[in-house]
């Protein structure tokens, strides 16, 4: 099934609308009630509805390369979502979609994650002899000027993601990314971030983060900062995080945001690194941790696996939940476990680092970026779709 990259509603097989380029453009207040902010686009004209008294047959293509503009008759030939009006790609209904909504705090490093891993999932995808690509020129520009040029360019830490009004917010377009073909049809991945301050307080009627509940999976970040504990052991290297009860305010609020459909949600421990240094410091307890060498947490399948490995997988989520219970963070894994309606939804946990090690000077670290474990959430996303192999 298909979905739209903006406002993820399925696209319906008997709707198609078009934009037509020659008209003047207009303010789009669909899409503006989607994005959160103006949006002046090229006028939608047209919606075709196909003849449902045919028994599933028309007449010709279905949907047509381009219809007549009924204002100035010339032909349209973008299609766009029925509901928002976002502009889709040419093979878009004849794709699979799997629309994943990244949530967390602020200071979480959802960022840092998106740029990292589309940049690993690039060298996955060239393991297999597929080249990324990016579905729409929005996303490629998009993740070019977020996420590319801060990290790999000027290798200083994107900026924190800003509220959706923020006329350059980089969730003003989604990362729409095209992972090659499987069974014969096109897959496509498509990531959109919120900002952790939204999430923290979001409006009465958020409408343009209702996405959430039509999300195929929603990923949360958790931030190791938030416990104390650990910014105490860590004071050189810590930077103040949120505390624990903006993490699990901000659960709380995605999980009402997604509560009718319940999508799957990853509980994603971010800052990996910085718990790895807890083999160096006078911490008994977090030592033997830390230190097990055997753990699933403690090696990375690496960029050229491209399956989901359920047992490695479910090992770690163990692994990470036995974590957060050590960081004293109840209140994340009780909302999970026991839901106050009594309506469980599929959760994992994870463990990754985009950089591999702490920023210096708000920059990356002179060694480079050495990022772990980051592909493990997108992988478990993809095979809940069933758009990758389970090993």
């Amino acid at each position: 099934m298909s979905k739209c990259p903006m406002c993820f509603f399925a696209i319906p097989e008997d709707v198609a609308s078009y934009a037509c380029r020659a008209c003047p453009p207009e303010h789009n207040q669909r899409q503006a009630a989607c994005a959160g902010l103006t949006s002046v686009t090229w006028p939608v004209v047209t919606e075709l509805v196909r003849d449902r008294q045919q028994s599933g047959v028309f007449s010709r293509r279905w949907p047509p390369t381009s219809v007549a503009c009924h204002q100035c008759q010339r032909p349209a030939t973008e299609q766009v979502c029925p509901t928002c009006h976002y502009l889709l790609p040419e093979d878009w209904r004849d794709s699979d979609t799997l629309c994943v909504a990244l949530a967390g705090a602020r200071n979480t490093g959802k960022s840092l994650y998106l740029g990292v891993a589309v940049q690993q999932l690039g060298l996955m995808l060239q393991s297999q002899g597929v080249a990324l690509q990016h579905g729409t020129v929005f996303s490629q520009q998009s993740y070019e000027r977020h996420y590319e040029e801060p990290l790999f360019s000027i290798r200083q830490m994107p900026q924190a993601t800003p509220r959706a009004q923020t006329e350059d917010a980089a969730q003003r377009h989604p990362l729409v990314l095209s992972l090659g073909t499987r069974h014969r049809r096109r897959r496509y991945l498509v990531l959109r971030d919120a900002a952790g301050e939204e999430l923290q307080n979001p409006p009465e009627r958020a409408l343009h983060l209702s996405y959430f509940d039509r999300a195929d999976a929603v990923l949360f970040m958790f931030d190791p900062a938030a416990d104390p504990a650990i910014a105490a052991l860590l004071p050189d290297v810590v930077q103040r995080g949120v505390d624990q009860g903006s993490a699990a305010r901000v659960l709380a609020n995605v999980l009402r945001l997604s509560g009718e459909h319940r999508p799957p949600v990853g509980v994603v421990v971010s800052k990996f690194d910085l718990l790895q240094r807890l083999t160096r410091v006078e911490a008994p307890q977090w030592q033997a941790i830390m230190g097990n060498a055997g753990a699933a947490m403690q090696r990375d399948p690496g960029v050229e696996v491209m399956a989901y490995q359920r047992d490695d997988a479910e090992l770690l989520s163990a692994e990470v939940h036995s974590l957060l219970t050590a960081m004293r963070a109840r209140d994340v894994i009780n909302q999970l476990a026991n839901p106050h309606d009594g309506r469980l939804r599929t959760s994992q946990f994870f463990a990754v680092s985009a950089l591999g090690a702490s920023a210096v000077d708000s920059g990356v670290h002179p060694h480079g970026i050495a990022s772990f474990r980051c592909l493990d959430p997108l992988r478990w996303a993809l095979a809940q779709a069933d758009l990758v192999d389970v090993a």
